[in-house]
């Protein structure tokens, strides 16, 4: 498989064998400092906290910032006039009081239309359609990164100018609906960051492919019926990483975060919230403790039992991605077990994480560090 170079650098310091170091620095600022700790996901916030306040508003962006979210997506449109507009519909008419496309309609005509529709606004309070300035101003006060949402632009370079004026310029997720988009994204900003939407299931390699071939792709964002294992295991495998879309429910979250998705749009789901419910429906975690290689293409791994622990989980791998990875489950009172590999005369990594039944799921913890052997 060939690989793309510099995007893939930007993004997985595990792809790369020379570069780690200089891998991990950026993937520190893409995700702009803020730590994802172990146990969280990367929670946006889909069109703002829209749970608190009308969708694409300021006041759901604030709310967003409050609530702790890091990253945020929003949508946007460009007006007659060359004004950029914060916008779900390519029409004014379900979420204000107004009728018509936004492609033509001045931004006069959209600056004083009412936002009149919308969870989180009971006493009705006069809202209106925010500028791309506007909720860049918001994402700037509260540290968040934007995930924008390019859907009916064509001033591709007066866009970029507006999201140059901000420090997390280089952060800016550009999240767009086809190769051409992206394409115009990076002839502007040549290292974009580009997250492409899969619509529905189809062949993910080949989107990826696509997508790649017409500029870049750092993330793949697909509807949560979609997002199966096998799809995040492909996007993965093209040093793409998963997102997923509707995530609202936690027990759902939970599913997808067991898959390896970490990236996840949602409604209400907050920081804080995802915290207390991970801590109830989780496993304790677990270390790689010795590991051993007696007879040809077998190795043998031992760790310390622990407490809550229904079983673990033990992984191994030629490459330190875990994507040709096999795996063995054992039960709760095992602390060893010895598992066979294709072909030996080589390294193989290591890891290892606890599970435990609860309902009708089984939840776990995060992987342990991976360490090595040399299997002969």
């Amino acid at each position: 498989m060939k690989k793309s170079g510099t995007d893939r650098q930007r993004l997985f310091p595990g792809a790369l064998k020379y570069f780690g170091a200089l891998v991990i620095i950026l993937l520190i600022t893409l995700i702009r400092g803020n730590a994802v700790h172990a146990g969280d996901p990367v929670l946006i916030a889909h069109r703002g906290y829209c749970a608190k306040a009308p969708e694409n508003t300021t006041a759901a962006f604030r709310n967003a910032g409050k609530a702790g979210f890091k990253w945020i997506e929003t949508d946007i449109y460009e007006s007659s006039d060359g004004e950029f507009f914060i916008m779900h519909d390519p029409t004014v008419n379900r979420t204000t009081n107004g009728k018509g496309k936004i492609r033509s309609m001045k931004s006069g005509q959209l600056k004083k239309l009412r936002i009149d529709t919308g969870k989180g606004n009971p006493d009705k309070v006069v809202y209106r359609i925010p500028t791309l300035m506007q909720a860049l101003a918001v994402c700037d006060v509260y540290k968040m990164t934007p995930v924008l949402h390019v859907r009916g632009i064509s001033n591709y370079s007066r866009f970029n100018t507006y999201c140059r004026q901000f420090s997390f310029y280089r952060n800016i997720i550009y999240m767009i609906d086809d190769p051409k988009t992206g394409k115009m994204i990076r002839k502007v900003n040549p290292k974009a960051l580009i997250m492409a939407i899969n619509y529905k299931e189809e062949d993910v390699a080949a989107t990826v492919r696509k997508y790649k071939a017409a500029g870049a792709l750092h993330f793949l964002n697909t509807h949560l019926s979609h997002l199966t294992q096998a799809q995040i295991n492909t996007v993965r495998s093209r040093y793409v990483r998963s997102c997923g879309w509707f995530i609202n429910n936690l027990e759902t979250a939970l599913v997808i975060y067991n898959k390896g998705c970490r990236l996840m749009v949602t409604d209400w789901i907050t920081p804080a919230v995802w915290k207390k419910y991970f801590a109830a429906h989780t496993a304790p975690k677990v270390s790689v403790g010795a590991l051993s290689s007696g007879a040809a293409k077998q190795l043998t791994v031992k760790w310390s039992g622990k407490s809550g622990a229904g079983g673990y989980e033990v992984s191994c791998a030629p490459d330190s991605n875990f994507f040709e990875a096999s795996a063995v489950y054992v039960k709760k009172n095992s602390t060893k077990v010895t598992m066979k590999v294709k072909s030996g005369g080589r390294k193989y990594y290591v890891r290892i994480r606890s599970y435990r039944k609860a309902g009708n799921g089984y939840y776990f913890s995060d992987w342990s560090a991976a360490r090595t052997i040399y299997v002969r």
